[in-house]
């Protein structure tokens, strides 16, 4: 998304900053390294709005009268709270097989975080310690922040999920980033680094013309797309969505 947009979407803020930022690629994973930070992906973003929010806004003195009039400092706020978004979440990363998860954030905090020494599928661990965090402190808490990984196919993904529980009227509260890496750019485990570059190097044999490179990234395109439409499939039956918005499929990076 272009930047601008405040990242926090329950103030005001003249700031330049950017709306939605994926996970950057040389942080996602270890299966995922072996071609650089710029390695070729293609990028699935949707927006969903959820049913039943309240609205917030003065109702007095010169900014009851520009909120009355110009829709100036209007706030909604969802009926789901995070510890409740949680659990529904998770139950959405068991449906689509994301049981890996790489972090959690609450209010730009980290509660949870990828360990070298964990198992490999850790969601109910990664939803205990956020559970814990969110019933600690007498604060409420607005945005909750969670990456995880898995594989569709030859495709191996990076979904982000953002969750506001209070911001700007008519902004969606929940966001989803998908980022899928070709399996062909990955370094397979037990594979030495010349052995990946020499299957590296057969690859690119294949891509041998401008058309079949173009070709090559408009399968994974297509494949990205039925791998959103289908997370938004499963997330409608888990959540109470009024609505939900399919971005663009874009492609990013270089090939190896």
């Amino acid at each position: 998304m272009p930047g601008g947009t405040c990242s926090c979407p329950s103030m005001s803020c003249s700031a330049p900053c950017l709306r939605f930022t994926p996970v950057p690629f040389f942080f996602v994973s270890p299966m995922m390294t072996g071609a650089g930070a710029q390695q070729f992906h293609v990028v699935g973003q949707a927006k969903l709005w959820l049913n039943g929010p309240r609205t917030e806004q003065p109702t007095e003195g010169a900014a009851g009268w520009f909120s009355e009039r110009f829709g100036l400092f209007r706030k909604q706020i969802e009926a789901l709270p995070l510890s409740e978004f949680i659990f529904k979440l998770a139950d959405f990363f068991t449906v689509v097989d994301l049981k890996t998860v790489l972090i959690v954030e609450v209010d730009h905090k980290t509660v949870y975080s990828d360990k070298s020494d964990k198992k490999t599928h850790d969601l109910g661990l990664a939803v205990s310690e956020t559970q814990v965090f969110l019933n600690s402190g007498n604060h409420e808490h607005n945005h909750l922040n969670a990456s995880a990984i898995g594989e569709e196919g030859d495709l191996h993904l990076v979904v982000e999920v953002q969750f506001y529980a209070k911001h700007a009227f008519g902004e969606a509260p929940f966001e989803m980033n998908v980022i899928g890496v070709p399996s062909e750019f990955n370094k397979k485990e037990n594979e030495t680094v010349e052995q990946y570059k020499t299957r590296l190097e057969q690859f690119h044999l294949q891509l041998d013309s401008p058309e079949k490179t173009k070709e090559f990234g408009h399968a994974l395109t297509q494949k990205m797309s039925a791998i959103l439409d289908n997370y938004l499939s499963e997330a409608h039956k888990i959540f109470d969505l009024e609505k939900m918005e399919k971005g663009e499929i874009t492609e990013g990076g270089f090939l190896p």
